[in-house]
C-alpha cells in the first residue's frame, strides 16, 4: 500500500541519517515526519470510503441480477384463465321434463414462451370426461369436484406467417359469427395443425383424431382432415367483410365411436354403427360494421354432407350488437340454425342447442352486461325443437342460462 511504503523509506532515512545531525536538521525531518503521516491517514480514510463504494456497487450489481433473472422469467410465462357460476334450466317436451341446476366452470391456462419461435402451453378444467362440456354440476353434498386436463400443446413457429401446432388445443378453425353450427365452442382437438395467417388471409389444415389407439385390432384408429380458408377486405376503419369456406373429412361409417343410442340424432345401424361418412363442406360470410357507434357483425354459415342420401344440409344465421368489455358496455345477439340428422357430426355440435346433436331448429337469444371491467352478466335463452327425423314429429326444448363470468 502508498502509506506503508512512504512510511518504509522514512524510517530508513532515519536508520541512515547522520548522529550528529543539527537541530535545524531535526526539525525538518520532524516536519516531514508529521506531513507524511497525515498523508498517511488521508489515504487510508479515501481507502476505505472507496472500499465502501466498491461493496455498494456489488449490491447493486446482485440486485440487478436478480431481477433480471426474475423479469426473464416471468416473460416467459402466462398465466390466464376464467370462472364462471351458472343457473341451467330446460324443459324437454318429450319427456315432460323440467330440470334446473346450479354449474361452474373453471378454468386455467399456463403458457410458456421457450424462444422466439416456440411457445407451450399447459390448461386445466373442471368436469368430467365430456370432450364438449367443462360445467361441473353443484351438490352431491358439497362432493370435491374434478379437475382435468384440458389442454396440453405446442406451436412452432416454421415461418413468419405459418404456425405448427400439435397436442390437445384451442380449436384454430374458425367459428363462424363465433356461433357453433359445426364445432362445439368447448371442444379441444387432438391432433396436428398448419396455420397460415398472413395479412387479410387465414388458413388452417389440420390431421386430428376421435381414436388414435386400435387397441390391438379391437378397434380402428379414427383419424380426420379438416380444412379452411377465409379472406377479410377491410372497406373501411369500421367496416369489412369475411368470406370463406371449409372441408372436414371425417370418416365414421361403420364405426362404433359412442354408446349406442349416444350417436347425437345422426343415422346408425342396429349395432349402433354410424351410417355414413361426414364429408363436410362448408360455406360462410360475416360482416362486420357499425351500428350507433357500437360493433355490429352479420353472419350466415352453411354446411352439405357430400356422403348423406338425405338429410345432409345444416344453416345458422343471426347477428350481434355491441360487445363485453369494460364495465358498463353491453351487447344483444340473436341466431336461427336448422341442422339435418345426417348434416353434421353430433357428438362436436353445440351440446346445449336442443340438448345437443343434429335434427333440431330453433332461436336463440341472449343479452350481456360489464358489471365491471372482469366481472360480466349474461342471460341466454334457447327456444328450440329436434326431432322430426329421427322421431317422427318434432319436440319443444326451451333452455335458459343465467350466467355470472370473470376473466383473469
Amino acid at each position: 500500500m502508498p502509506g506503508r511504503n512512504i512510511l518504509f523509506g522514512v524510517a530508513l532515512y532515519l536508520i541512515f541519517i547522520p548522529v550528529n545531525a543539527s537541530t535545524s536538521e531535526m526539525d525538518e525531518l520532524r516536519a516531514m515526519v508529521l506531513s507524511l503521516s497525515g498523508q498517511v491517514t488521508q489515504l487510508q480514510q479515501r481507502l476505505q470510503i472507496l472500499e465502501q463504494e466498491n461493496v455498494q456497487q456489488d449490491t447493486v450489481i446482485a440486485s440487478y441480477e436478480a431481477h433480471r433473472e426474475q423479469s426473464d422469467w416471468t416473460e416467459k410465462l402466462l398465466v390466464k384463465g376464467d370462472f364462471r357460476y351458472r343457473y341451467d334450466r330446460y324443459d324437454d317436451e318429450r319427456d315432460s321434463q323440467s330440470r334446473s341446476r346450479d354449474r361452474l366452470r373453471a378454468r386455467a391456462h399456463l403458457e410458456a414462451t421457450l424462444d422466439e419461435r416456440t411457445r407451450v402451453g399447459l390448461g386445466i378444467a373442471s368436469g368430467d370426461d365430456d370432450p364438449l362440456s367443462t360445467n361441473q354440476t353443484l351438490g352431491s353434498v358439497a362432493s370435491t369436484k374434478d379437475l382435468r386436463l384440458d389442454l396440453a400443446w405446442f406451436q412452432y413457429e416454421l415461418m413468419d406467417d405459418l404456425q405448427w401446432m400439435g397436442g390437445k388445443f384451442k380449436n384454430p378453425v374458425h367459428r363462424v359469427g363465433g356461433h357453433f353450427l359445426v364445432w362445439d365452442g368447448d371442444l379441444r382437438p387432438e391432433g396436428m395443425n398448419l396455420v397460415y395467417e398472413s395479412g387479410n388471409l387465414h388458413a388452417t389444415v389440420g390431421y386430428n383424431h376421435l381414436e388414435s389407439d386400435n387397441r390391438e385390432g379391437r378397434h380402428d384408429d379414427v383419424s380426420f382432415w379438416v380444412g379452411q380458408a377465409d379472406y377479410n377486405w377491410q372497406f373501411s376503419d369500421s367496416s369489412s367483410l369475411l368470406l370463406g369456406v371449409g372441408y372436414y373429412d371425417i370418416p365414421t361409417s361403420d364405426e362404433l365411436l359412442v354408446e349406442p343410442g349416444e350417436a347425437a340424432r345422426n343415422s346408425v345401424n342396429d349395432e349402433g354403427e354410424y351410417i355414413y361418412n361426414y364429408e363436410e363442406v362448408e360455406a360462410f360470410a360475416e360482416l362486420h360494421t357499425s351500428l350507433a357507434d357500437m360493433p355490429l357483425t352479420l353472419f350466415v354459415d352453411y354446411v352439405n354432407n357430400l356422403d348423406a342420401d338425405d338429410e345432409d344440409t345444416a344453416y345458422a344465421l343471426g347477428l350481434k350488437l355491441g360487445k363485453l368489455s369494460k364495465k358498463g358496455t353491453w351487447n344483444l345477439a340473436y341466431s336461427w340454425q336448422e341442422t339435418d340428422a345426417d348434416a353434421l357430426l353430433g357428438i362436436m355440435t353445440d351440446s346445449d342447442f336442443a340438448d345437443g346433436g343434429t335434427d333440431s331448429r330453433g332461436h336463440v337469444f341472449s343479452g350481456g352486461y360489464a358489471l365491471t371491467d372482469v366481472m360480466h352478466f349474461k342471460l341466454t335463452y334457447f327456444n328450440t325443437e329436434y326431432g322430426k327425423f329421427t322421431l317422427g314429429e318434432y319436440d319443444d326444448f326451451d333452455r335458459i342460462f343465467v350466467d355470472l363470468s370473470f376473466k383473469y
